[in-house]
Formats: C-alpha cells, sequence, structure tokens
C-alpha cells in the first residue's frame, strides 16, 4: 500500500532525527530507507516505479493528459519536500536543481556513499587503532560500530570474527581475564555474548575498584589516628590514651607558628 507523501511532511522531522551531513550518512540513510519503504514510497527514489507517460493515446486516436502522471507527479514532488526536510544546510545545496525524488536520492548517494579509496584506508585504520580508553563498554562498542558501518556502506564489509579481535585488542589491562577467557573458548560467540560478557566484567572491575578505593581510605585514616596518638604527650592523650586532645592541637600549632615568626 502507498501512502501518500504529503502526509507524512508534518512528522517526518519527528521520525527522522537525523539531519544528513559528511558524518552520519549510515544513520540518515538507514531512517529514511525503513521510512520510505514502510509507507511504500521506497519505489519511487530507487528507480523501479519510473514517472508514467505525460499523456495516454485515447480510442479516437487523440492524445490526452494521464491522470497517472499526475498523480505521479504529486507523489513525487511531496517526496522531494520530504527528503529536503531531513537534510542539513550543507546536503541542501548538493540538491537544488534535482527535478525528482529518485534524482535527489542519487545524487546524495552518490556525494555521501562515494568515498575516495584514501578515506577507506582512513576507516579502516581508525578500526584498527581505536581503543577503549576511559569509555564505558557501551560508548567503547558503539565508537566500533559507527566505523563498521561507515565501511560497510561504501561496501567493506568486515566478519564479525575480525570486529571481535578488534575489539578485544583494545580494551585496558584491567580485561585481562575476560580477554583470555573469550579467547580461550572453543566455539565462536556472537556479538551479542561478547557485549554481555564485556559488560559483566565492566561491572565486576567497578565494584572491585569501589571496595578498594573504600578499603585504602579505611586504612589511611587508621594510620593516621595511630600516628597521632603515638606523637601526643601521655598527659594530654584521651581517657583511653588514644587520641591527643584538640586542645593539644591548638597549642601545638600556636608554639609552631611562634618559632616560624
Amino acid at each position: 500500500m502507498v501512502a501518500s507523501s504529503a502526509s507524512l511532511l508534518s512528522g517526518v522531522c519527528n521520525i527522522v532525527t537525523t539531519k544528513l551531513d559528511d558524518n552520519n550518512f549510515p544513520t540518515w540513510q538507514f531512517q529514511m530507507q525503513s521510512l520510505l519503504r514502510g509507507h511504500g514510497l521506497l519505489r519511487f527514489v530507487d528507480g523501479t516505479l519510473p514517472c508514467p507517460s505525460q499523456h495516454v493515446l485515447g480510442e479516437d486516436g487523440r492524445l490526452s493528459p494521464s491522470d497517472e502522471y499526475e498523480a505521479w507527479m504529486e507523489q513525487d514532488s511531496n517526496l522531494i519536500s520530504l527528503l529536503i526536510a531531513t537534510l542539513s544546510s550543507e546536503a541542501l545545496a548538493h540538491v537544488v536543481g534535482c527535478a525528482s525524488a529518485f534524482e535527489v536520492w542519487t545524487t546524495l548517494k552518490e556525494r555521501y556513499a562515494t568515498v575516495s579509496r584514501s578515506n577507506v584506508v582512513q576507516l579502516k585504520s581508525n578500526l584498527q587503532s581505536i581503543e577503549k580508553g576511559s569509555d564505558s563498554i557501551e560508548k567503547y562498542l558503539l565508537r566500533v560500530k559507527t566505523t563498521r558501518d561507515q565501511l560497510a556502506t561504501i561496501g567493506v564489509k568486515i566478519a564479525d570474527e575480525d570486529i571481535m579481535i578488534l575489539i578485544l585488542k583494545g580494551l585496558p589491562s584491567e580485561f585481562s581475564t575476560v580477554r583470555f577467557m573469550i579467547k580461550a573458548k572453543t566455539s565462536p560467540i556472537t556479538m551479542a555474548e561478547l557485549r554481555s560478557l564485556l559488560l559483566a566484567a565492566e561491572s565486576e572491575i567497578e565494584s572491585e575498584s569501589k571496595s578498594l578505593t573504600f578499603g585504602s581510605i579505611t586504612a589511611l585514616v587508621a594510620k593516621n589516628n595511630s600516628s597521632c596518638s603515638l606523637n601526643a604527650p601521655a598527659h594530654i592523650q584521651d581517657s583511653k590514651g588514644l587520641l591527643p586532645t584538640p586542645h593539644y592541637y591548638k597549642n601545638s600549632f600556636t608554639r609552631r607558628l611562634k618559632t616560624v615568626v
């Protein structure tokens, strides 16, 4: 069933949340294709529903205007407006003068999906050198996926197994245990299973880090208290003989100040 492209115009900005620019063509294309396919409009932009003849030959041998042509032109014009509503000002400049939705779509695809060989090499290099750093596991995996999607858009496919190797390579030393466990598995795992394992490891590492931090603070406080107790004269220690009184600290600070002066 073909929906009216005019009916989509009012809500397109709420459906397609990305304005096309130099950095987000895969995301924009995915959202637009899903929207157009869902409403039976993708055929207008992929060329499988060409413009019908402007005139039809009647039984009397005369040419008359085609109703199909008029309906197609109206739909296509509305579709051009829909596409334009999702473009950044820079992307819009590339399609000024296009006469059909198919021409707009093809122009954008050629401009943003066709990448030179140097850019392919750069994307591959970025993927091979990617590291988790201070990012969370979720952000780290998203950065890997974004680069992989950019390569896929231009026809460069990378297998899941190769992506997993790059992901494990970019993990810091804290993840050495889970890295070893994953590599030691005799059967392959899915990307979803890898994500679950890394998230579980991240949670465990954060819990251990918090425990160590709390333990270090507790030990430091205990050490300071013990040091203060040993350095204070016996006659000004508290009733239990452990800590010096506040009066002792005040007098001690005053004596040191006078010495400096």
